[in-house]
């Protein structure tokens, strides 16, 4: 999941280092949704509207991600 949202900020021209505001809608435990958050300088938020959306399988898990610069 880290890896696409990273991906996801590269496709929208955002530098590695650029904070960023998310929304994860999964089943993932609030540690694991911290550790996201930190390694990608990211904001948990409900968002009404994104930069990019994505859907994310990771280990039988489907996480809808969401996006905002």
């Amino acid at each position: 999941i880290v890896r696409n949202i990273q991906d996801g900020r590269k496709g929208l021209g955002l530098e590695i280092s650029d904070r960023i505001r998310v929304e994860i809608q999964s089943d993932l435990t609030d540690e694991l949704l911290e550790y996201i958050c930190n390694e990608t300088l990211s904001d948990l938020c409900v968002l009404d509207d994104c930069d990019l959306s994505l859907e994310v399988t990771s280990n039988d898990n489907v996480a809808t991600i969401k996006i905002k610069k």
